[in-house]
């Protein structure tokens, strides 16, 4: 109840809830079953754990740079989080983005080998996951008393019909065994994928701090193609090109049935931003402080010369008009430009939205008019600066406190606030 997006939060639960009610549809789709075998502890198989078995798969640079972390030359050192000290070679999630290019793994324990079955040339466990090929992971120790028995057990399945790979895999695809990539994707862009009869979905993510284009390949072929878009909830035909902003995701849904016109939603193509012409200066409202500032430049709260604001966290109210000369019934677009770290618009008294990932845009075509309208943009930031001042001796408003060591190693204060540019632009 005490954190400062506290109110904005139904926004980031609606992006979860959306996501999360397509991602439990039909069943995963996973290619390549990677046997752990048999000895206590077994855990799952992390991806630079594959390099020496399946070389051909992983990208070029991403061989590279696990030999350069293997030799640990220098042993160096990282410090993370602070306080805590170890060596800079910890393998990292955010480092295997689509480790094998398309090719999607479970690690895969010998109970689970033991009640599976061959079907249709490929491997299904009693829950009805299926597997396309069986890996066998090099320099892993396997218990001798039952090593024999787990061979045996791994020659019938392939003698059914189940591919096995046994010694490192050079080829850059599994074209070989008949298994083409389950998709193609640029470097730095994550997926999953989901099946049941009536509809394939890719949850599709860019994991990059730049906007990236590129054109999806599937191998999931079926009559019609879609976008939906969880922040939004609003679904579209499928363009060629998929253009994701820096973090931004998608569902991609392929679906034999056609989705009517009148449920899809149809992208503008949006001409050149311009800048409002306003009406008055900016009206700022600090809510736990009731200090006001009047503005005609928007600023980061963190440089201003007033500790009270300098060091604030929590959410200010900024307030003013603007004259709009667009044309009658023409879809408008607001953005933000920067934003530290969420804010809430509201055109006219209409809420328009909140906004808590960059691009900070947000359409406002129902609620603005021709001539002068009112503006309201509700922001707030995160405790950092507040914690940074209260620790400093200069709050900026009393009660502040925390049962937890402040954890930032950096002394300087994180941008907050409106920042700006904010500008318009209408459809073409």
């Amino acid at each position: 109840r005490d954190n400062t997006w506290w109110k904005e939060m139904t926004s980031f639960d609606e992006y979860i809830k959306r996501c999360q009610s397509l991602l439990q549809y039909g069943d995963p789709v996973i290619d390549l079953a990677i046997y752990t075998g048999d000895e206590m502890p077994r855990r799952s198989i992390l991806p630079e754990r594959l390099v020496s078995t399946l070389p051909g798969l992983f990208h070029p640079e991403d061989i590279v740079k696990e030999k350069q972390r293997l030799a640990n030359v220098g042993q160096p050192l990282e410090v993370s989080p602070v306080g805590v000290t170890h060596t800079a070679n910890m393998t990292k999630a955010t480092n295997w983005i689509n480790p094998l290019q398309g090719y999607p793994y479970d690690s895969f324990n010998r109970d689970v080998l033991d009640r599976a079955h061959v079907e249709n040339g490929q491997l299904k466990t009693p829950w009805g996951t299926t597997y396309r090929a069986l890996v066998i992971p090099m320099e892993r120790k396997m218990n001798p008393d039952r090593l024999i028995t787990c061979w045996q057990r791994i020659d019938s399945l392939e003698r059914l019909g189940l591919p096995v790979i046994r010694s490192p895999w050079t080829d850059t695809d599994l074209s070989a065994l008949n298994i083409s990539k389950d998709i193609v994707l640029p470097k730095g862009i994550g997926y999953t994928h989901r099946k049941a009869a009536e509809a394939d979905i890719y949850f599709i993510s860019n994991q990059t701090k730049e906007k990236q284009g590129f054109i999806p390949v599937f191998r999931a072929q079926r009559a019609h193609r879609y976008m939906a878009n969880p922040m939004t909830g609003k679904v579209q035909v499928l363009a060629d090109t998929l253009s994701l902003n820096p973090y931004e995701s998608c569902f991609v849904v392929l679906c034999d049935e056609e989705i009517p016109t009148s449920m899809l939603h149809t992208p503008a193509t949006w001409g050149t931003s311009y800048a409002p012409k306003w009406c008055k200066p900016w009206q700022v409202t600090f809510e736990r402080t009731r200090q006001e500032i009047v503005t005609d430049t928007l600023f980061n709260w963190a440089t201003h010369p007033d500790n009270h604001v300098k060091y604030y966290s929590g959410h200010a109210i900024y307030r003013t008009s603007f004259t709009h000369k667009g044309k009658k019934r023409m879809r408008t677009m607001l953005q933000l430009g920067q934003v530290e770290n969420i804010a809430t618009v509201y055109v006219n008294g209409q809420n328009c939205g909140t906004l808590w990932m960059p691009p900070y845009e947000v359409e406002i075509s129902s609620a603005v008019r021709k001539g002068k309208n009112t503006i309201v943009i509700e922001v707030v930031n995160t405790w950092a600066n507040a914690l940074q001042g209260n620790d400093s001796g200069t709050p900026p408003f009393e009660g502040i406190w925390t049962n937890g060591k402040y954890r930032r190693a950096e002394k300087s204060l994180l941008p907050a606030g409106l920042i700006g540019p904010i500008k318009l632009k209408q459809a073409q």
